[in-house]
């Protein structure tokens, strides 16, 4: 599911964070699928367009959530590992 982040009523911390595995998962499959099919391409002799192949990636979103160390989740899991003061 590409940038498939799912809209329900009530979209909790649990949701998001399976959608954020879900598209770091389909854009490493992207990646390896493309690398593939450039190489097959190559074996057999057909010249591949490679330099304009777009794949969109959900890249920029999946940074400001997961990208250290000032993500979303970075800095949350940073606040949370805190010690209270007390």
């Amino acid at each position: 599911d590409i940038f498939g982040f799912e809209s329900f009523a009530v979209n909790g911390l649990d949701q998001l964070l399976i959608n954020v595995a879900n598209e770091r998962l389909q854009a490493l499959f992207n990646v390896q699928v493309i690398a593939a099919e450039i190489k097959l391409m190559r074996a057999e002799g057909i010249a591949s367009a490679e330099d304009t192949v777009d794949v969109p990636t959900a890249g920029p979103c999946l940074d400001l959530l997961t990208g250290k160390p000032s993500g979303i989740i970075p800095l949350m899991n940073s606040l949370c590992s805190k010690p209270k003061k007390g």
